[in-house]
C-alpha cells in the first residue's frame, strides 16, 4: 500500500513540475473586427438620414446588449456538474439499499 501511495504522488507531482515549464514565444492576438452595422438598423424613421435622435437610440440599444450577462448557462453547467457527482457518489449506496430487497425475497 505504501507503494502505490508513493507511486501516486510521484505521478501526481510530475504532473504539477510539467506545468511550471514556461513557454518563451509570444501570443500575438489579432485586432478586434470592425462590426458591420446595416443602415437600415440604425435609420428608424426610414427618411434616408440619420438623426442625433436615432444614433443615440440605437447606442443605447448597443450598451444594452453588451451590459446583459449571461449567467444562466454558467449556473446550468454548474448543477449538471453537481448532480453528477452526487449521483456518482450516491450509486453504490442505492445499489446497496435495493439489492436488500431483492435478496430477502
Amino acid at each position: 500500500m505504501k507503494t502505490i501511495t508513493i507511486l501516486l504522488l510521484i505521478i501526481l507531482t510530475q504532473s504539477c513540475m510539467v506545468s511550471l515549464k514556461r513557454s518563451n514565444s509570444t501570443v500575438k492576438n489579432p485586432p478586434p473586427s470592425a462590426k458591420i452595422i446595416k443602415f437600415e438598423q440604425v435609420d428608424a424613421d426610414q427618411d434616408g438620414f440619420i438623426s442625433k435622435k436615432e444614433a443615440e437610440s440605437y447606442n443605447n440599444l448597443e450598451k444594452d446588449k453588451k451590459s446583459g450577462a449571461n449567467t444562466s448557462e454558467p449556473l446550468i453547467f454548474f448543477g449538471f456538474i453537481v448532480a453528477a457527482i452526487f449521483g456518482i457518489c450516491a450509486a453504490p449506496k442505492i445499489y446497496k439499499f435495493i439489492s436488500k430487497f431483492f435478496k430477502n425475497k
